[in-house]
């Protein structure tokens, strides 16, 4: 059990003294790092893949506008390699500890930090 002080704010409703609680732990750049890895040569994989049957299907059709359908897939492998930088290198937000985001305590918790 933690020993934090729990005060009675308004009767009802209890606020934890943000200071006492334990240290947020460190992120996991390791694991961040091999799921980033991972996404990355899926997502690759998957252009790769739509590009050359979007190529070998497009030219084989004996269709005259056959670079249509190439021009497309091109653009769309295009977005989804920006999308994937503005995934793999904007900021995801970190919740910092205040009294309104640790405030009111759920019940469970409650009982756990008494």
């Amino acid at each position: 059990m933690l020993n934090v002080s729990v005060e009675k704010v308004g009767g009802t409703q209890e606020e934890v003294d943000v200071d006492l609680l334990p240290p947020l732990p460190s992120p996991r750049y390791r694991t961040q790092r091999t799921e980033s890895s991972m996404g990355v040569a899926l997502v690759l994989t998957i252009i790769v893949l739509l590009v050359s049957i979007t190529h070998i299907f497009s030219q084989k059709s004996g269709v005259r506008f056959w670079w249509i359908p190439v021009i497309l897939i091109y653009f769309e492998a295009i977005v989804a390699i920006v999308c994937l930088c503005g995934i793999l290198y904007t900021d995801p937000g970190t919740i910092q500890r205040s009294p309104d985001t640790c405030n009111p305590i759920p019940e469970t918790v409650r009982e756990l930090l008494k």
